[in-house]
């Protein structure tokens, strides 16, 4: 008899503003940080490193809302491009786990602050 196992996929949160995206990042580095089972050898990105960026697209964000603006639109839109490249290679390092756990792939990514996808 084969048993077969559903594939459990993660997803980021969706982000429809420069403030959710920083509210999402903080989630996870906060929910990755000190996680059992996310050793910080064995991830693509260092986690103090992502903090430091997720720092940096706030600062740029506030600038950019100030009157006058003392960040550019470019400034917060590169700051804003490195979080995302961040969190893609999270989220693969996430799925990976998950993979190699598949009894316990949603435990694992919901443990990120990201979400299972649900199956249509």
């Amino acid at each position: 008899m084969t048993v077969i196992i559903k594939r459990v996929i993660a997803v980021l949160k969706k982000s429809k503003s420069i403030s959710d995206l920083i509210i999402n990042a903080r989630g996870v580095f906060n929910s990755m940080t000190g996680n059992a089972n996310f050793p910080p050898l064995d991830l693509s990105v260092q986690l103090p490193d992502f903090e430091i960026r997720i720092n940096k697209l706030e600062t740029a964000e506030t600038g950019f809302q100030q009157q006058p603006p003392t960040k550019t639109k470019a400034q917060r839109d590169d700051a804003r491009d490195l979080v995302n490249a961040d969190l893609r290679k999270l989220l693969s390092d996430v799925q990976q786990k998950a993979d190699d756990n598949p009894a316990d792939a949603q435990e694992i990514i919901e443990s990120a602050d990201m979400v299972v996808k649900k199956s249509s």
